[in-house]
């Protein structure tokens, strides 16, 4: 008899029996849905029976054979393992990746020494905000302010050591600022007003060791009634991108504000590692990049800000104009120099097209020359504030 079990298919793959036997029987059981399905399987004795001899025996194997003519006997091949759908390529890029390399840093030590932009035209403080201006109340979510606002961004590489101020701006370097972020009892906070009118932001995580921040503005108004309270909150968003593989995620925090939040001016200076008196910066900072943001444009996706922080040298080739520091003009063309105020990139102690950074100033990438964009250095004045990441920040791991 068979030689084991028969699996029967047609030519198109299809299973229609299954036919195995036993000393006693061949056993063919049918599949529904196919053209020879029977109720019941068909059980045909291969012995003779002295009670009962060979019944219907004839009728059986005609069935049988009659199935068999009509199918093609073929034993299908087997199926093929799916090929594995490729990765998607990532449209992150890391630090490993970036085309703009940050081997050093300057060491704000938490004691002394900060950095400042000094000069007083607003021309040359992408987020000087004029409190002259009537800042809109509703902007819509994902966008800039269409009319009268400020927009701007800001992003940096840093190793936080402990608490003290990031940066800030507004008011001399003795007063108080308008607009500072800081490190709290190891929490981020990022204040805009003045100490009896403000919004406060602090993060729920701890912050320590290399990280890459990311904040912007979308040029709304940030104080007035109790009512808008929400929506000056969300004037801001803050961000942060991992350095090993690239993904932008939200800062978790709360708010807080005082008298409903701040309608003054925002001024100068600028300055990094440094709010008043002694209240020094403790980190260490490779780069720092800001500049204004269009109005009445799709505020900036992850994708955008993962280049931005990671590969500011790559990012700026992107962008083909700028709003003009201090006022609404947008469309400042990237041939302008007024461009290179709008958008400043420190690499801070890193080499960059036109020279590398001295010990006493910091100058702007996009335009060396210029006298009005660098940062100058104060008690900083030796080689030992130049840390070389090559051994924590370079290969992250």
């Amino acid at each position: 008899m068979f030689p084991g079990a028969l699996n029967i298919y047609d030519s198109s793959g299809v299973k229609h029996l299954d036919i195995n036997h036993d000393n006693d029987y061949i056993h063919i059981h049918s599949y529904e849905n196919t053209a020879f399905h029977f109720n019941n399987d068909i059980h045909i004795p291969t012995k003779y029976d002295n009670e009962t001899g060979f019944i219907n025996v004839a009728s059986e194997l005609k069935i049988l054979k009659d199935m068999i003519n009509s199918l093609s006997i073929t034993e299908p091949e087997p199926e093929s393992e799916p090929e594995p759908e490729p990765e998607p390529e990532s449209e992150f890029i890391n630090l490993l990746n970036s085309s703009t390399t940050f081997y050093k840093a300057y060491d704000f030590n938490g004691t002394s020494g900060y950095a400042i932009h000094g000069t007083n035209s607003t021309l040359y403080h992408p987020i000087y905000l004029n409190g002259n201006y009537s800042y809109p109340v509703n902007v819509s979510n994902g966008k800039t302010a269409t009319s009268t606002g400020s927009p701007w961004e800001l992003g940096f590489i840093v190793k936080i050591e402990g608490d003290g101020t990031i940066f800030r701006q507004g008011s001399n370097i003795t007063s108080y600022a308008r607009i500072r972020m800081y490190i709290e009892n190891n929490k981020l906070k990022f204040h805009v007003g003045t100490n009896s009118n403000y919004l406060r932001w602090t993060s729920t995580q701890i912050f320590n060791g290399w990280n890459a921040i990311y904040v912007d503005y979308n040029g709304g108004s940030t104080g007035g009634g109790s009512s808008d309270l929400s929506k000056f909150y969300s004037r801001y968003r803050l961000k942060q991108v991992d350095l090993q593989s690239g993904v932008v995620s939200n800062i978790s925090g709360t708010w807080a504000h005082s008298n409903y939040g701040y309608t003054g001016t925002i001024s100068v200076p600028f300055v990094i590692g440094r709010n008043v008196n002694t209240n020094y910066g403790n980190f260490k900072i490779s780069h720092l990049s800001i500049n204004t943001l269009p109005l009445d444009s799709d505020l900036p996706d992850d994708i955008e800000i993962n280049k931005y922080v990671l590969d500011p040298i790559a990012w700026k080739l992107t962008r083909s104009s700028w709003r003009q520091p201090g006022t609404v003009y947008d469309n400042v063309p990237l041939t302008n120099q007024n461009s290179h105020y709008a958008n400043k990139l420190y690499l801070f102690g890193n080499t960059y097209t036109g020279g590398v950074d001295q010990i006493s100033v910091v100058r702007n990438v996009w335009l060396p020359s210029d006298g009005q964009s660098p940062l100058s250095l104060a008690g900083m004045s030796s080689s030992s504030y130049i840390y070389d990441t090559t051994g924590d920040l370079y290969p992250i791991s």
